[in-house]
């Protein structure tokens, strides 16, 4: 069922689907709105959904209801995204201020380059923004000095343990959103794909805002999914990356995915995705992908064969990031204090995380 209401999902969110065939479908009520409300709240795309069907011109086939609520949950989120814009504003105008060289990601700089059609379409959590390696301190303590506050942090501190992509978000209590300061886009060991001193040096401004350029913020886009959040090797999908990818292409029609990007995560990512939406026109995926491709169809198989992927996902991390931390926490005093101090939440996370995937 949940492969059906994906399937419908990804026609409403694409550029490319059959209009016709989309609205015979729901005027024949073959969607489980029911269904669809879940899997779109669970991929954070529901105002996205709401978007798509006004500009296709099918809100007016589906329940009454049902238009109403996404068009509370589109409303809520547009004004929460025009209040991060003017965060983002004050930030960026912040660190110009003070010299800091930075660009902004994700849904950040998505948002403030004008990329959605309505600026409801994308639910935003943290606000992301890479400084520049000599600069991270001063613009940690700028935040800090206008009020931000370190959040919590796991396994001790960003700043003093192994060297993590971003350092503690920081949150100011009448702010809406975190910021997130990086010195890489990437964790480790994907340090060197998509270099900071790149990405800063061919940024773009809009609206005299620093976001990553089309290529980077495609890229990043992807590879945030693939390597960050671990779906390359999880095998899982997200529609609100998914439908960040299309609105990256439809903008970009240059961007030709049959000649770009041979590396696996891209294939990998793009080979999954295929089967939801029409937006990816890719030349003969390889057999690495092909691969990828039956293990996802495997796991999202039964809800039996998805409970025991994701145990053994999450004893594989756990284990990697024993092995990795276990060098600091040996030879770092204040690294091994945090982990000491913090141990009844860290474990806590653990047993959250480990219950999520039994379910």
């Amino acid at each position: 069922m949940e492969k059906a209401t994906l399937t419908t999902v990804g026609e409403i969110l694409s550029f490319k689907s059959d209009l016709v065939v989309l609205e015979r479908k729901i005027k024949n009520h073959e969607i489980d709105w029911d269904a669809l409300v879940k899997v779109g709240s669970k991929h954070l795309v529901l105002p996205a959904i709401y978007s798509q069907l006004q500009q296709k011109k099918l809100l007016q086939f589906i329940p009454k209801d049902l238009a109403i609520f996404l068009e509370e949950i589109a409303t809520i989120n547009r004004n929460r995204n025009l209040t991060l814009l003017k965060q983002i504003t004050w930030l960026s105008q912040l660190f110009k201020n003070n010299n800091i060289d930075h660009v902004f990601l994700k849904g950040s700089a998505l948002l403030a380059a004008n990329y959605y059609v309505d600026p409801c379409e994308r639910m935003i959590g943290d606000i992301d923004v890479l400084v520049c390696e000599n600069q991270l301190e001063q613009a940690y303590k700028l935040l800090m000095a206008k009020g931000y506050n370190p959040g919590k942090t796991t396994f001790g501190s960003v700043i003093t343990g192994p060297k993590h992509k971003h350092l503690t978000r920081l949150i100011k209590a009448t702010e809406l959103a975190a910021v997130e300061i990086h010195r890489k886009v990437l964790k480790k060991p994907y340090f060197d794909y998509l270099q900071p001193s790149i990405l800063l040096q061919k940024k773009r401004f809009v609206n005299n805002i620093p976001v990553l350029c089309e290529t980077h913020l495609l890229e990043h886009n992807i590879l945030n999914l693939q390597i960050n959040d671990g779906a390359n090797f999880r095998k899982y999908l997200h529609f609100r990356t998914a439908y960040d990818t299309i609105v990256l292409l439809n903008k970009n029609p240059i961007i030709n995915l049959k000649k770009a990007y041979p590396k696996s995560y891209f294939q990998n990512y793009f080979v999954i995705y295929a089967l939801y939406f029409n937006d990816f026109e890719l030349k003969k995926p390889s057999f690495q992908s092909k691969v990828h491709l039956q293990l996802y169809k495997f796991k999202t198989r039964s809800h039996s064969n998805e409970k025991n992927w994701n145990i053994v996902v999450f004893y594989y991390y756990l284990f990697s990031k024993l092995i990795n931390r276990s060098w600091y926490f040996m030879t770092k005093k204040e690294y091994r204090n945090g982990v000491i101090k913090y141990r009844k939440r860290i474990i806590n996370d653990l047993k959250t995380s480990l219950l999520k995937a039994k379910k």
